[in-house]
């Protein structure tokens, strides 16, 4: 694959007819005479993983999603499959082995979410996808292909990143990062880490139930779950040195950060080495108490999953949260003072 979006556009853009020829090989008969079917009642859509499949060359193809642009009655076209609908809105269709996702829409969750009137659908289903991966679709009525920037920069660099952050199930974003990572041999975006260690911390996730539901079964028990979170917030190379950290959190335990005299970049590397701190080290957790660790929970995960770049970027908007930010820290003094306590207290049990 080449290296310039430009040429990768390219490739995409003259890939119509292989794509067509991978579905007819892949994909059972009776599923491309429905979609077949399909589009000939109203504009029929195809995303997410068999596209993903087809420009990394995977051929094993075990099931396809459809986006119908209108609301139809499928059950005669579907005569003989079960369907059912999910409770996203969206209706899973078998029949046998084949299985297709099918939502219209109206009735996809995120044009729901975001109450869009009026929009580009060629913009619209790509730019709404969580994993850059899936910012792509393909118009079979059309055909050809809708894609976004993320789409080009993730075949270019083989490497799975967020896109659209919200999401009707945030359990199962976690989960699927590590699953396609490792079904695909791809690597996670720096973005991406930030944000599934900033869903766990932020929200109460179901793993188990997530899995059961999606693929029937759990290929990563909670216990691997976190040892992999832990392992990724270790490699995003927040932390400063141990030396320079303890001094400094021992100043803001004394006196707010404005008065500190440090950059703002050594104020965020503070800040995500304290939640580093606190993701990596169950021990000091224990010692802190319940109540000074939903404060810094409150503070740490809301400004997770912003990207560095964010900090130096200048605008109006970027200029108040900023704002916002470093006020929010200058509240962590007395949490400060606790957390080095606790560490203190973690050190002398080590020594004896």
């Amino acid at each position: 694959m080449a290296r310039k979006l430009s040429e990768i556009a390219e490739t995409i853009n003259s890939s119509v007819e292989q794509f067509l020829s991978y579905l007819d090989k892949n994909l059972d008969d009776e599923v491309n005479s429905k979609i077949k079917e399909l589009s000939g009642k109203t504009n029929v859509y195809i995303f997410s993983g068999v596209i993903r499949n087809f420009f990394l060359n995977i051929g094993n193809v075990r099931d396809v999603d459809l986006i119908l642009k209108d609301e139809i009655d499928i059950t005669q076209i579907f005569s003989g499959f079960e369907i059912v609908k999910n409770s996203f809105g969206g209706f899973k269709i078998s029949k046998n082995e084949i299985l297709i996702d099918l939502w219209f829409l109206e009735k996809t969750w995120a044009f729901q979410h975001q109450k869009i009137l009026n929009f580009d659908l060629d913009k619209y289903i790509p730019a709404t996808a969580f994993f850059n991966f899936s910012a792509i679709v393909f118009s079979y009525n059309e055909k050809m292909f809708y894609y976004t920037d993320d789409f080009l920069k993730f075949l270019r660099d083989k490497e799975i990143d967020v896109v659209y952050e919200a999401n009707a199930n945030y359990s199962l974003c976690v989960v699927n990062t590590f699953y396609y990572a490792d079904k695909c041999k791809l690597k996670i975006a720096d973005k991406l880490k930030k944000h599934i260690i900033y869903l766990d911390r932020r929200f109460k996730n179901d793993y188990d139930y997530a899995q059961m539901k999606h693929f029937g079964t759990i290929l990563y028990p909670k216990k691997e779950i976190e040892k992999r979170l832990e392992s990724l917030a270790m490699s995003l190379n927040f932390m400063m040195p141990a030396d320079k950290f303890k001094i400094l959190l021992k100043d803001l335990s004394k006196r707010p950060i404005t008065d500190l005299g440090i950059t703002d970049k050594v104020k965020i590397e503070l800040f995500f080495s304290i939640y580093n701190l606190l993701n990596t080290q169950e021990k000091i957790i224990r010692e802190l108490p319940n109540e000074e660790i939903d404060k810094l929970n409150i503070c740490l995960s809301e400004y997770l999953s912003m990207s560095d770049s964010f900090f130096y970027n200048h605008n109006d908007r970027n200029d108040y949260l900023k704002s916002k930010f470093f006020k929010q820290l200058e509240s962590l003094g007395e949490e400060a003072k606790v957390l080095l306590e606790a560490i203190d207290l973690s050190q002398k049990t080590n020594n004896t």
